[in-house]
């Protein structure tokens, strides 16, 4: 699966705000920093995993310093979405720590925070609404718009790139994307420019074992 940020906007045009944490002074948990909780999506048109990929970004940096995994429906949504595995689908629906994502030392102190924000019922509920919204304007997205991602590139340019790289899919009802033909040595797909086993090939094998069940 490819993920990519989603940037929206209100009935308006306007940006939404993104949900966010101010620590303003030293000897706490995290350092004084302002951190930006950016909401990822599914790339894949075809696909219908009902979760959101979360970077916690510092502002000052700009760096990820963790990725996270939350998923809205029942856990059994997730075990029939993987053939049954509830193990793995109890990592999928989260709130977790993303499998292949981009960690650090706050990581976890960070997923806490993110668990105390999807506490608000209205925050949980915006997920979802971004999630259909983002799903609908990829069926409807041409190649000469604006990419969905947020950058000044049209989507020919862009992310359009890595929706072609899916590649084969299981032929199956779930369309899950079978684990891509790379050499652990090579550049991740995901064009981090991390090697393939150091990046997401622990995620890819996680979620293509269901399939040789």
């Amino acid at each position: 699966m490819y993920f990519i940020p989603f940037y929206f906007e209100n009935q308006n045009g306007e940006p939404r705000p993104l949900r966010h944490i101010i620590v303003l002074r030293d000897g706490l948990e995290l350092p004084p920093d302002d951190y930006v909780f950016i909401e990822n999506f599914c790339i894949d048109k075809n696909c219908d995993c009902r979760k959101a990929m979360i970077n916690a970004i510092s502002k000052s940096s700009r760096k990820i310093l963790g990725t996270f995994t939350y998923g809205w429906e029942e856990l059994g949504y997730y075990t029939k979405w993987l053939h049954g595995d509830k193990e793995l689908a109890k990592k999928l629906k989260g709130p977790a720590l993303e499998l292949g994502g981009i960690q650090s030392e706050y990581s976890e102190i960070l997923l806490e925070k993110f668990k105390e924000l999807i506490e608000d019922e209205n925050y949980r509920e915006r997920l979802k609404e971004h999630y259909h919204l983002f799903k609908k304007r990829l069926r409807e997205i041409r190649d000469e718009d604006l990419c969905l991602c947020g950058s000044s590139k049209q989507w020919q340019d862009c992310c359009a790139k890595l929706h072609d790289k899916l590649g084969a899919f299981a032929e199956d009802e779930h369309d899950i994307p079978i684990k891509p033909n790379l050499g652990r040595n090579d550049p991740c797909h995901c064009g981090s420019g991390k090697k393939y086993k150091k990046c997401c090939c622990s995620r890819d094998e996680g979620l293509n074992n269901p399939l040789e069940k």
